[in-house]
């Protein structure tokens, strides 16, 4: 059935769907385990009508955290034909239950290119925190930037090549994107640049003198210059004669992008 036929049908059934709303809200915020009958009810939940019905049931399964139900975050990652919303919560969660990377991975690979863009930027994102640097990987991030042009998205695949890129293309395409442009992307490909350089010693130094070097100008910049701020704190964590910052140290600079572009990841 189709996504509009489907919403035709939930407007006209406005109080069957809200209750299934309702209900779907209550077990969202009460239930935190897979116990009987669970699983049969969040089914149910996914062949609503009501969009927000069948996205509420993707948070029960990774709440719950429900095996048996890992499989539906996979397929609901590529079903184009539902709301764009559900593809992105899929690609967030499926990192958080801890699905085996040779299932996980290649779905997260195809989403790089999907339509919406939040299922692009996290499903670069879930790839960073499923997968082990490779070759392929860095090849799809850097594929995928070429014809993107959301910056979020943007700045999700640069956080991405920061823990997988392996090679001088992925370095040098984060220090391009850490040159010019808007002030996010520029922000996440400088924290990259910096991670891949701590998890590669052989970059350490270009990474370190590239962010000293940055133009602190920001284009999209408000009236206080966080990009300005965020440069000169990541210039003083690698100064000549200081340890390398750890790549777990370094993560904790990316901005995190669902919660506020200013509140850095924790």
């Amino acid at each position: 059935m189709s996504l509009i036929l489907r919403n035709i049908r939930a407007l006209l059934h406005p109080r069957r769907h809200r209750a299934e709303q309702a209900e779907a809200n209550r077990m969202l915020r009460s239930v935190t385990e897979a116990t009987d009958g669970v699983a049969d009810r969040i089914r149910g939940f996914l062949q609503s009508d009501a969009w927000l019905v069948r996205n509420c049931a993707i948070k029960i399964i990774a709440r719950t955290r429900c095996e048996e139900l890992y499989d539906v975050l996979l397929d609901k990652l590529e079903d184009r034909a539902d709301a764009p919303i559900i593809r992105r919560n899929c690609a967030e969660r499926i990192p958080a239950v801890e699905i085996e990377p040779e299932r996980a991975v290649p779905a997260l690979r195809r989403a790089l290119g999907d339509p919406y863009w939040e299922t692009r930027a996290e499903a670069a994102r879930a790839l960073a925190r499923t997968a082990d640097a490779s070759p392929e990987l860095e090849a799809d991030l850097l594929a995928a930037l070429d014809g993107e042009r959301n910056q979020e998205a943007k700045a999700g695949m640069a956080e991405a090549l920061g823990r997988l890129a392996v090679s001088r293309a992925g370095f040098d395409r984060l220090a391009e994107m850490a040159a010019g442009g808007p002030w996010l992307v520029r922000h996440q490909a400088a924290v990259a640049l910096l991670e891949m350089g701590a998890r590669r010693p052989e970059f350490a130094r270009d990474a370190a003198e590239i962010v000293r070097r940055l133009d602190l100008l920001a284009e999209g910049a408000a009236t206080r210059s966080v990009f300005r701020d965020r440069m000169l704190e990541l210039a003083a964590l690698t100064q000549e004669g200081r340890p390398f910052p750890s790549p777990e140290r370094l993560r904790k600079r990316y901005f995190h992008l669902k919660q506020g572009w200013l509140k850095p990841r924790v």
